[in-house]
């Protein structure tokens, strides 16, 4: 269905017609609500229960599929779920949005760093996932060839990590609104910027709300510039030729920037070339951007490319374009190219735009016949000479620890294993200390003497759980030694506090059971569960 303003019939007609084709949404979205979060306790619960596992036959417990799963969870969080009419993938989208959800189409998600926690990923028809929070999904799989009841695996109904398939694609997310109207939008300024009407050669509707159900202000030509202020993925809040209300964001396409930038000065030297200008994208200016240099060659070329970041002092940049004072570069790259070389400059884009060709120069470089101690950058891989010969393993270098392989090579931006204990060098080759580590959307910490962590962990007064792997764990249950603790969104381990209503842990975490819990008040059983009536 489609918000256009359709040039043939008549101009009222189509003001009617149009305001009923948008996708419908409800006004206020809490997705941070007591329901999302019973609905992933729930979810979590089941997850690190091995007796739940996958079934497309007993799918409504104790065994679910991958709608079933999701559909409970939120039905057993008190949302208006009636599990008679929504069954499958299939149907969900038409249900949810009746009942307390917005659909939100995935052109205007486009990756994890829109979703909120609570959302439900849907590819209609084939599968869904529920979106926890910190990059990580939990959702009903497959049985993994073990049809039994229960989880044979532990992967069956488990968490793992946001993923995006090309062949079976998000269709959109349902976000939990409730069903609370009022004209105040939950948008976020995320979404500001310029953006290009994309409605196929018809008009955009501008609205007194975010809403199908608000007056028409002014409709939008299609190809238009307009300015967002702030949006939700489904509404935008819009600025255009002095008028001002909200738009669907589905015939909204975000405009982006190329790189701004150049080249002051290239010079050869002895076995290195000498770079120097500026650089920045105006559609982040907060960010430094990456300069990529190539001697011999232009990229694509085969030659070896190095990578500098444009993050030097140049208050004449800001002066002119007021974008801050550190967008310069000035950099020294070492190189084993002698002779008449062509040096080939590019800015690296940010967002949505493209790479920006700064320049080339063509310099002489001078053979390098003594090989000094220090550092050299051969053939785009970095190496530390000593007494002429290079360094491998381990080696401290004014005050930091790099690792070379046994051909000398720095190593980068990776896990080292020594001695059956794991560290991690960053982007530059320096081992990491004290400090916690966020990889591939999972949070890892190492110590003062750089050792990755393993299980129980007191960090700034604070207890969290790291498995074998190193990875924290997050929102979900674990059985340790004979006890239950729970941990919250953040890893940290809970105490002395209820969970989902139901299960009490106390001061020291573990679940308590067969006792009674806070001050003596409420009895839990052998479970853990809260005996409601209770009396002593």
């Amino acid at each position: 269905m489609r918000n256009r303003f359709k040039k043939i019939i008549s101009t009222v007609l189509a003001l009617v017609l149009s305001g009923t084709m948008l996708i419908s949404a409800p006004i206020s979205v809490r997705a941070d609500s007591s329901i999302v979060d019973k609905a992933i306790t729930w979810a979590m619960k089941i997850a690190n229960d091995n007796s739940h596992g996958y079934s497309q036959v007993n799918r409504w417990g104790p065994d679910y599929d991958c709608s079933s799963f999701i559909i409970q969870a939120f039905k057993n969080a008190g949302a208006d779920i009636d599990t008679s009419k929504v069954s499958y993938t299939g149907n969900m989208r038409s249900y949810f949005t009746t009942h307390g959800f917005i659909w939100i189409p995935w052109s205007q998600i486009g990756d994890k760093s829109k979703l909120i926690r609570g959302d439900i990923l849907l590819c209609e028809g084939v599968h869904t996932e529920l979106y926890i929070g910190n990059g990580q999904l939990v959702g009903a799989h497959t049985d993994y060839g073990y049809p039994q009841p229960g989880d044979q695996t532990g992967k069956e109904i488990s968490v793992t990590s946001y993923y995006y398939s090309s062949s079976q694609p998000w269709g959109g997310v349902l976000r939990y609104s409730g069903n609370v109207a009022s004209n105040s939008c939950d948008c976020s300024t995320s979404y500001a910027g310029t953006y290009v009407v994309n409605t196929d050669d018809s008009s955009l509707i501008m609205r007194s709300g975010h809403g199908t159900g608000y007056s028409i202000i002014t409709t939008i030509p299609e190809a238009t510039e307009v300015k967002v202020t702030k949006g939700n993925g489904s509404w935008a809040h819009v600025e255009w030729n002095g008028y001002s209300g909200y738009c669907s964001m589905e015939y909204l396409k975000k405009k982006y920037n190329n790189p701004k930038g150049t080249i002051d000065s290239i010079s050869g030297g002895v076995g290195s070339v000498d770079v120097r200008g500026w650089a920045f994208d105006s559609d982040d200016i907060s960010t430094s951007i990456y300069i990529d240099v190539y001697i011999g060659g232009p990229a694509g070329s085969g030659v070896p490319c190095h990578t500098i970041v444009a993050n030097g002092y140049r208050p004449d940049v800001n002066k002119v374009y007021s974008v801050g004072d550190n967008h310069g570069y000035s950099e020294k790259i070492y190189t084993d190219y002698t002779g008449l070389q062509s040096v080939y400059v590019y800015a690296i884009n940010i967002g949505g735009g493209e790479n920006v060709f700064l320049g080339t120069k063509q310099v002489n470089i001078e053979e390098n016949t003594e090989i000094t101690d220090g550092w050299h950058e051969e053939s785009g891989s970095k190496y530390y000479y000593e007494n002429g010969n290079k360094i491998t393993g381990w080696k401290k270098i004014d005050n930091k620890w790099y690792y070379f392989e046994n051909n000398g090579i720095l190593q980068n931006s990776k896990w080292i294993k020594t001695s059956n204990k794991w560290y991690y060098v960053d982007g530059s080759g320096v081992m990491q200390t004290a400090k916690w580590l966020k990889l591939n959307d999972k949070w890892y910490y190492v110590d003062g003497n750089g050792v990755m962590q393993t299980g129980w962990q007191k960090l700034s007064n604070k207890w969290y759980y790291f498995n074998t792997s190193g990875v924290m764990q997050l929102s979900k249950w674990l059985y340790i030694n004979n006890k239950w603790y729970h941990l919250d969104a953040n890893g940290v381990m809970e105490t002395s506090k209820w969970i989902s209503g139901t299960y009490y842990v106390k001061a020291n975490g573990t679940m308590a059971v067969s006792e009674w819990v806070d001050n003596g008040k409420y009895y839990v059983d052998a479970d853990g569960k809260w005996v409601k009536g209770a009396k002593k």
